[in-house]
This record gives structure tokens, sequence and C-alpha cells, in this order.
């Protein structure tokens, strides 16, 4: 594996830890936070915002998931062509 490689997996793994943390905050904050009388939580628009950073940080947890396994099997982690639909 190189060096590069490397890299990119720890900090790839390290940043999306610290964007779940982030995330959690956040919708900590909006649960506190009020919006027209309601728990911001309660907002259709914020609640949509949240789940799809949820959502991502979700895909960027398996994307990564997917590489040490490919590396623990002795493959390369390499970008994946986008599936006919």
């Amino acid at each position: 594996m190189t060096t590069l490689m490397y890299e990119r997996l720890a900090l790839g793994f390290g940043l999306q830890v610290r964007l779940r943390i982030a995330l959690d905050g956040l919708v900590d904050l909006a649960r506190r936070s009020r919006k027209g009388g309601a728990p911001a939580t309660k907002d259709p628009t914020t609640r949509q915002k949240l789940a799809q950073l949820w959502i991502d940080t979700e895909v960027f947890k398996y994307t990564g998931a997917r590489a040490i396994t490919k590396l623990l099997k002795g493959e390369l982690p390499a970008p994946r062509p986008p599936r006919a639909r």
C-alpha cells in the first residue's frame, strides 16, 4: 500500500468520525432550538436537511469500510464505476 493511499484511508476514517460527532451536536442543537414555537426538529425542512447530512456521513463510513475490506483481501481500493440503471 502506498503512503498516499494509507493517508487517504486514515484521514477519511478520522474525518467520518468527526463529521458524525458534529452531526450529533447539530441534532442536539436542533432539538433544543425553537422554530415557529416548536422544536426545530419538527420543521420538515430542518428534518430533511438533518436526514441528508446523516445519509452523507453513513455513505462516507461505508465507502471507507469497503476500501478497508478490499485492502484486507489484498486488493487495491479503486473507484467503482457507476452502476447501470
